[in-house]
């Protein structure tokens, strides 16, 4: 936003700045990798070809245990969901430490998954400094999890580059954080 707005946004002349729209050069694509899996991976390992996918979000920042957590993705599994997202709050809280909740969340899905014969994909946050997503993204992807999460407003281009770089699972790229550059009535 800084390169394509500059300081706009801090110009007390202005009430409210909103960009429209955004056009970048083949040269600016080439120069980073884009997803890695598309929308085809995406239904190959979620299990759905054709349907629309369905998702949900489970809120372990409102104080779930990973106990907890993973016995709500039990009910949503069961109910059908398809794809499952972190809390973009949650990353490795005290009370849902990341690597308990990724354990226990797993040790559900593997069992829904040899129980119905589909895998539900479920989107782990690892949102942090560099070395700590590869490690989670690594810990993920030991436990046989498809996907994980990272806040792109939070990391940014660079470590969601790097990030990309080092995954071999799905990532969902969360955009939270955007409503403040859009949400204001007179930004309409």
């Amino acid at each position: 936003m800084a390169t394509v707005a500059g300081n706009l946004f801090e110009l007390k002349q202005f009430s409210g700045v909103k960009l429209l729209d955004l056009q970048l050069p083949d040269a600016f694509r080439r120069a980073y990798d884009g997803p890695q899996f598309g929308i085809s991976g995406t239904r190959a390992l979620s299990g759905v070809a054709t349907l629309p996918l369905i998702g949900t979000i489970i809120k372990p920042s409102v104080g779930l245990t990973p106990e907890e957590t993973a016995s709500m993705v039990a009910e949503l599994a069961d109910g059908g969901i398809d794809f499952i997202k972190d809390d973009e709050l949650q990353c490795d809280g005290p009370h849902c430490p990341f690597s308990d909740r990724a354990a226990a969340v797993m040790r559900v899905i593997d069992r829904h998954a040899q129980r119905t014969g589909k895998k539900v994909m479920y989107a782990f946050n690892v949102t942090g400094e560099l070395d700590e997503m590869r490690r989670r993204h690594d810990l993920v992807q030991k436990l046989g999890g498809t996907c994980i999460m990272v806040s792109v407003n939070g990391v940014g281009l660079a470590g969601v580059a790097g990030l990309r770089r080092h995954s071999r699972l799905v990532i969902h790229g969360h955009r939270n954080g955007w409503g403040m550059f859009d949400r204001s009535p007179i930004l309409v």
